[in-house]
């Protein structure tokens, strides 16, 4: 059987208080022993980060991250879902921030933006900005998602002054965003990478070359 968009949300509201009730403050085994750390290692999180939890639930993981000082914008589609997980993570208020959001939906996806989308980064002295790790669920994938979101975050970074942003990625996808080999702009891998997969955005337009090899914040491990 197959349940609409709002079918599905309204059975998550109807059902909602006793989910948050089996999976209390420490979830299940399953979630404990195998979802969580799995998750944490690919992860890796870092007090620097500014982690997104889709599907939130409970705020369970959230919160797990939050005791990592670790902030979290936290999100469901379920009304209850969400009102249930600020009332039971409340004592994390300072890290996480709960609201609800429709993955399916790209005005709602947007309305998530907040200052900080991305991770810093220094060239030469300027600071600059680097893409994190960009990924969409296969089910919503080629609908343009990945690109409005860094569109948006291209703005947002504008707007407060930066020049460029760098990213590591895929020499087919990011072009599509506007991006083209970071040697064009004068900078450099601080490791050995193909040209083609070591890109650069220039945010304002100008033809200022930075001439310098780039300096990652300690968040990358690089």
């Amino acid at each position: 059987m197959q349940y609409s968009k709002e079918e599905s949300k309204a059975i998550w509201n109807q059902n909602a208080e006793f989910w948050d009730c089996a999976m209390g403050d420490e979830s299940n085994d399953f979630h404990r022993e195998v979802v969580r750390p799995k998750v944490t290692e690919l992860l890796n999180p870092d007090p620097t980060d500014y982690i997104l939890d889709i599907a939130c639930g409970n705020g369970n993981y959230s919160a797990y991250l939050a005791e990592k000082a670790v902030s979290v914008l936290a999100f469901d589609y379920s009304e209850k879902m969400v009102e249930l997980a600020k009332k039971r993570q409340k004592r994390y208020a300072d890290h996480i921030e709960f609201c609800v959001a429709d993955a399916t939906n790209e005005t709602s996806l947007m309305a998530l933006k907040r200052n900080k989308p991305f991770t810093k980064a220094v060239v030469q002295g300027v600071e600059v900005l680097a893409l994190a790790p960009l990924s969409v669920l296969p089910d919503y994938q080629n609908r343009g998602i990945g690109l409005s979101l860094m569109k948006e975050g291209h703005s947002i970074a504008h707007k407060l002054g930066y020049e460029y942003s760098v990213v590591l990625g895929h020499s087919k996808y990011y072009p599509k965003a506007g991006y083209i080999p970071a040697s064009e702009c004068g900078i450099k891998a601080p490791f050995e990478v193909d040209d083609e997969s070591f890109m650069a955005l220039n945010l304002n337009g100008s033809q200022n070359k930075l001439n310098g090899v780039i300096e990652y914040d300690k968040a990358f491990g690089v």
